[in-house]
Formats: structure tokens, C-alpha cells, sequence
């Protein structure tokens, strides 16, 4: 239903609209979409239905613009035309070569006695409108000439002027527009008519302006064709892009629905992925984050197990990264992770092991992948991992608590001093457990999706 709509629209907006308060045929009048009669002269529009190509079919498409030269002048004087949409189409160069001649130079309506003084009254009355007849023993163009026939627009439709001077032997029909009214606008129309079958010449429409210039042109030529005044013209080709602008124009209505749907898709995948990025933690991140290894009774960092077991493991081909210091009142489960729980194995001796700022550890290689290609968030808890877990506050000043409280942020290098007390509170915490023998609670949730 909407596709009708857009297709009068497309051609409406492609159609110049005259200003305000002036005299204009409609915008429907200028597309060919409807036909009647009104005033004194007729408006040709409608449907053309000659078999020179369906896209000419396509009222108010074709826009297209040839020129009209008249090259026995010093210079050349050119004419901008627009062709018919219905009639032959001239599309090789260099055009169509004639004799530009008014028909009312030759030519009486059928209905009309008087004889005619020679040479050449040019009156007003130069519509064109059938019934015309040459008067016995007037000067009239040869049927082996070539010419083109100059009439004005009014009186009749467009169809019925070209199919006249065709009848009369014209190569071609050029049909000037009608003098404006005041503040009116002079502009190039598309003409059209609903019968045009029978009609085998071109056919162009000019300005007003033009129409008086070339009139003008020819009452003071000294050139003759046949006792007849006129001057020589070039009817040029259309433009080569004018043959396929409507084929262009309705491919893209068609296609348009088509096309925004893949652009909407596009931004849609676009967005999505942006989204999917802004979910995952950045690799220098995650290589920040703390590695431990598991010796079977406590966790230590991957830089003491390494100096103290030099043949002892083989790791991976991440660089290991300087442990920061523990924050004080981490949980009291932190040191009884004995499960991963993306795995759901149980570390072995050796493991390594990545601390999340949640205090949560996962194996390194299984973490890994998590947070740099799926969330950046604990499988566990759902803590962001690129944002630090606020330190509770101090409420003792033992001073190896206090040593603790300038702790490094993960990614940073510790002293070794640093690490020797957090060695010591490790080693504290073990003795403490083994001789209380109190139970810790482990947390062994399994990894949410």
C-alpha cells in the first residue's frame, strides 16, 4: 500500500512548485498522472502507452534534457529542452539535424479561407492544433527535407500538435510554453498524453523565453528552406544517465526497505559487539591481577615459589606478576579455597592460581579465558574486577598491621620487604588454626553463567 504513495511522492518532490499567489498548472499536471481540460488551452498529461520502452512509461520519471542548438548563428546558440515522455527518443550523437520552421508560416486551420501574403506571416496563433492545411500554392517544406516543426503550447494536447506536424512531415516537434502570468515561473515541464501509439517523431519542450528568441531568430535569418525563412538546429541527444534514471529511481524505492533493514542490522551487530567489549576485562587487567601457587599446606606467591623451586614447576608463557600486598581483614575463607570452582577440582600441589580483588582464586588458565572473553566479573560473586574492593577500615595500631595498610595496588611491584611480612602473617594465621582447630567454612559455589 505504501509503496504507490512513495512512487508519487519521489516523482512530486522531483517537480519545481511555482511561488505563492502565482498561476501554475498543478504538480499532477506536470507529472502526467491524470488528463483534463480547462481555460483556453489544454493540459497534456496521462499515461503514455507507445512501446518505446516501459520505463518511458513511468509518468514524471524522466526528468532528462537535451539541447537545442541553432549552429548558423555566430555563435552558437544552445537551448536547454526536455524530451517527451511518450514519441521516439534521440540517445546518438550528434542529434538530429533541420530546418527549424513554424508551423503558421506554411500552414491555415482547415476551417480557414484567406489568402495568405508571402513571405512568412508569423502570427500569434502558432499552436499547431489539428486541423491544418497547407494553402494551394503556398511554399511548403519538401517530404524528403529535413525539418522540425516550432509551435506553441495551447488550444490542444501535446499528442495532437506532434501528431499534426508529423503528418505534415516534420522530423521533429519542438513546443514552447505559454507567456507566465506576472510573478509566474517560466520553467521546463515533462510533457505526456494518454494516446500516443501512433506517434514515431521526438517531441521537446522549451521555455517561453526560448520559444521568443528562436522566433525571433528566425524573422531575422536570412536563411531559406523551400521559400520558406528558418534556420538551421541540432536537436542533441538526451543525456546518458536519463535512460536509466528511472530504472535507478524505482530500484532504489524497492530496494530501500531492503537497504534500511541491513543498515539497522549492521548498527544493531555493531552495538552489540561494542556492548560484548565493554563486558570483558582488559588484558593488561587481568596480567595485573596476583598469581599464587598452592604448596600443599598454605598459598604462596608465584616469586617465592619460583626462587624456592627453580626446577620445581614448568609455567605458562605469562610473565609472572610481583604479589602485592595482603589487605588487612581479608575474609577468613581466603586461605581455605581448596576448590576451584570453575572446574570444581581441587588444587593440587603446585597449581597455579589467580586472585581476584574479591579475594576469590580460580586456576590461572581457567579465569583467564573467563574474564577476557566472556564478563569481567567474578564467576563467584559477580564483583567487577577492574574496580578495587574498598579496604575496611583499621580498628587496631599494631604495627604490623599498620605496615599493612600501605599495601600496593595490584599490577604495582612490592618491596621485598612487603613480601617477607606478608609471609610472616601467612605463617601466624597457620599456626593459629592448627592449634585452635576451629573449622572454617569454605566457599565452594559453582561458576554462574
Amino acid at each position: 500500500m505504501l509503496l504507490p504513495l512513495l512512487l508519487l511522492l519521489t516523482a512530486a518532490s522531483a517537480v519545481p512548485l511555482a511561488p505563492a499567489g502565482t498561476h501554475h498548472d498543478p504538480w499532477w499536471t506536470r507529472l502526467g498522472v491524470f488528463g483534463t481540460r480547462h481555460g483556453s488551452f489544454a493540459v497534456d498529461y496521462g499515461m503514455p502507452q507507445n512501446g518505446d520502452g516501459w520505463f518511458w512509461n513511468i509518468n514524471g520519471w524522466s526528468l532528462a534534457e537535451s539541447e537545442l542548438s541553432v549552429v548558423d548563428q555566430d555563435p552558437i546558440q544552445t537551448f536547454t529542452a526536455r524530451p517527451a515522455l511518450f514519441g521516439a527518443h534521440i540517445v546518438s550523437s550528434p542529434g538530429l539535424l533541420g530546418h527549424l520552421l513554424p508551423l503558421n508560416s506554411f500552414t491555415v486551420h482547415d476551417n480557414t479561407s484567406h489568402d495568405l501574403a508571402i513571405p512568412y506571416p508569423l502570427s500569434k496563433e502558432n499552436t499547431g492544433c489539428p486541423p491544418l492545411r497547407v494553402p494551394d500554392g503556398h511554399p511548403r517544406p519538401s517530404m524528403n527535407e529535413s525539418w522540425l516543426a516550432l509551435i506553441i503550447r495551447g488550444d490542444c494536447g501535446f499528442d495532437e500538435k506532434v501528431r499534426q506536424a508529423q503528418s505534415l512531415g516534420a522530423r521533429a516537434a519542438v513546443i514552447g510554453g505559454q507567456a507566465p502570468p506576472p510573478g509566474g515561473v517560466d520553467e521546463l515541464i515533462a510533457m505526456s498524453a494518454p494516446y500516443s501509439r501512433d506517434i514515431s517523431i521526438p517531441a521537446v519542450y522549451i521555455t517561453h523565453a526560448s520559444y521568443k528568441k528562436l522566433l525571433n531568430l528566425i524573422i531575422a535569418s536570412n536563411t531559406s528552406t523551400s521559400g520558406l525563412r528558418t534556420v538551421s538546429v541540432v536537436l542533441g541527444p538526451e543525456e546518458t544517465w536519463a535512460w536509466w534514471s528511472p530504472i535507478l529511481s524505482f530500484a532504489i524505492l524497492l530496494l530501500l526497505p531492503s537497504i534500511m533493514t541491513l543498515i539497522t542490522l549492521l548498527v544493531h551487530r555493531i552495538r552489540a559487539a561494542r556492548h560484548a567489549a565493554r563486558q570483558r576485562a582488559p588484558g593488561d587487567v587481568v596480567r595485573a591481577l596476583p598469581v599464587r601457587v598452592w604448596t600443599g599446606v598454605v598459598w604462596v606467591s608465584e616469586k617465592d615459589w619460583l626462587a624456592s623451586h627453580p626446577h620445581g614447576v614448568s609455567h605458562s608463557s605469562d610473565p609472572p606478576t610481583p604479589e602485592p600486598e595482603l589487605v588487612e581483614g581479608a575474609p577468613k575463607w581466603f586461605d581455605n579455597q581448596a576448590e576451584c570452582a570453575i572446574c570444581l577440582s581441587s588444587f593440587a600441589r603446585g597449581d597455579r592460581v589467580r586472585v581476584l580483588p574479591c579475594s576469590h582464586i580460580f586456576h590461572v588458565e581457567e579465569v583467564d579465558g573467563w574474564l577476557l572473553n566472556r564478563r569481567k566479573v567474578c564467576p563467584i560473586c559477580k564483583a567487577d574486577v577492574t574496580h578495587p574492593v574498598p579496604r575496611q577500615p583499621q580498628t587496631h595500631t599494631d604495627p604490623e598491621h599498620a605496615s599493612g595498610s600501605n599495601s600496593t595496588h595490584p599490577g604495582t611491584t612490592s618491596s621485598e620487604g612487603t613480601e617477607r611480612r606478608w609471609w610472616q602473617r601467612v605463617l601466624r594465621r597457620v599456626r593459629e588454626r592448627g592449634q585452635s582447630g576451629a573449622a572454617t567454612a569454605t566457599e565452594r559455589t559453582p561458576l554462574l553463567s
